[in-house]
């Protein structure tokens, strides 16, 4: 079996045509956009264009950063739009192999070169983690950190995730330790596994001596 850019471009653009609702030229030119970051490691267009073979465009360097380009401001291009249909794909074949009906989802900050930042949740499937939904941010944007953001991804995530009746658990780091965060949880029916710092104040009914959370012991293997 073939195993070069041409062979891997056809059969991506296949599956794609069923999932993605855009006209088959602006299919060809995102397979091949996509190609391109995976082989140059990049998304700087002039590094994605040099590593496109010539079956993308018989043109010029020029030309091939000059189409890229109108792919990426072409207003018909909704990011957020067209990643809705690859989730419900990711979702639907999702659900065909996981018996138990359980997902989790973690969630966290990433930053770029110090030039950005990403609130991301993403679903966990074995050792690999599929970004669900997304939010980026300049690094130094006021509030980028707002855990309204937070709230924000989960509401959506909820609406998308409401037909499925999955058992979801949120998994996040200390940077969450929230009890307004906890209480959205919550209330949406969702569980959540939180890193918290052991001084979180706590308090129990009918178990005064309960103060923080480092007044709980583990159960012994639990």
């Amino acid at each position: 079996m073939l195993n070069n850019q041409e062979y891997i471009t056809t059969e991506l653009e296949k599956i794609l045509y069923e999932i993605l609702p855009i006209t088959s030229k602006r299919l060809k030119n995102l397979v091949n956009i996509i190609i391109g970051i995976i082989l140059s490691e990049s998304v700087v267009i002039s590094k994605i264009s040099e590593k496109l073979n010539d079956s993308y465009t018989d043109a010029t360097e020029a030309s091939k950063i000059k189409r890229i380009e109108r792919f990426f401001t072409s207003k018909p291009i909704n990011p957020n739009y067209l990643y809705g249909f690859f989730i419900e794909e990711i979702l639907k074949k999702y659900v065909k192999r996981n018996a138990n009906n359980k997902i989790v989802i973690m969630f966290d900050h990433t930053t770029i070169d110090d030039r950005f930042l990403i609130l991301k949740f993403s679903l966990k499937v074995g050792k690999r983690a599929i970004p669900l939904w997304y939010k980026i941010f300049e690094y130094d944007e006021k509030d980028n950190k707002n855990f309204n953001h937070v709230k924000e991804g989960i509401a959506e995530l909820y609406e998308i995730l409401s037909s499925y009746n999955f058992d979801v658990i949120l998994l996040g780091d200390r940077g969450f330790k929230s009890i307004d965060l906890f209480e959205f949880i919550h209330e949406i029916g969702w569980k959540y596994c939180i890193r918290c710092t052991k001084d979180l104040l706590v308090e129990i009914k009918d178990k005064e001596k309960i103060k923080y959370l480092e007044d709980i012991k583990p159960l012994k293997k639990e």
